[in-house]
């Protein structure tokens, strides 16, 4: 069994009704259901922000590129906030105190 169905089998509250914050990639993909991790808390409705390292959600931006506009992800049609971690200013590096505000869980899947 993948590492993300032993996750999302938890008895967890906060992954069956609560408010997820999700910092991922491409590489955060179940392979059982056909879907990206983000996908699934979608799905369950406990999605609320998804956070973008470097490179963008697939890996699609070079090295050091600024990711400052997630419009460019509407098309996924997540209900979600789509907060990137690697925008053209120094403060944009990190996580704001604002955009963990009001999550139950932060849920972090980045393969090394």
């Amino acid at each position: 069994m993948q590492a993300i169905q032993r996750f999302l089998e938890q008895s967890d509250p906060v992954l069956n009704s609560g408010r997820v914050g999700l910092l991922c990639n491409h590489t955060s993909f179940d392979f059982a259901s056909g879907q990206y991790l983000f996908q699934i808390l979608e799905t369950r409705g406990v999605l609320a922000r998804l956070f973008l390292p470097e490179h963008g959600l697939f890996a699609e931006l070079q090295d050091q590129i600024p990711l400052s506009e997630t419009n460019v992800y509407a098309s996924l049609g997540l209900k979600a906030q789509i907060v990137s971690l690697y925008g053209s200013t120094e403060a944009s590096l990190a996580v704001q105190k604002s955009h963990l505000e009001g999550l139950d869980a932060l849920v972090i899947d980045l393969q090394d």
